[in-house]
């Protein structure tokens, strides 16, 4: 939930939380790794407004594998001039691409003219 709803990835004490709140399920679909404070709201029965939903939780669950997965991000941009603006255009290409060479970034530029 921490990282779903703030983007937080840093260490936090936890426990397992039960989706469908059955501590006889113990299928890996049915688990999900909360911080003390999600799991408190999650397990809350007084006010189900505040608390999440299992499915809530199984959607940020599944961000947070997503990005845990990968250790390396890859874009591609894709950028059309016509001819007259071709000097400003690639100016402001040239500087993206110091800055991000400079910051480590494995950075490959191409140009290609198209008819």
């Amino acid at each position: 939930m921490c990282y779903g709803l703030s983007g937080v990835m840093d260490p936090k004490k936890g426990q397992i939380a039960h989706l469908d709140r059955d501590p006889s399920n113990s299928k890996i679909e049915n688990l999900a790794y909360l911080c003390l404070e999600c799991h408190a709201v999650y397990d809350s029965r007084s006010n189900r407004v505040l608390s999440f939903t299992a499915g809530e939780i199984a959607e940020y669950r599944s961000k947070l594998y997503r990005v845990l997965e990968h250790a390396q991000v890859e874009w591609t941009i894709t950028v059309r001039a016509d001819r007259t603006e071709y000097t400003l255009v690639k100016q402001s290409i040239d500087k993206a691409h110091k800055m991000l060479r400079d910051r480590g970034s494995d950075v490959r530029l191409s140009e290609t003219p198209i008819e």
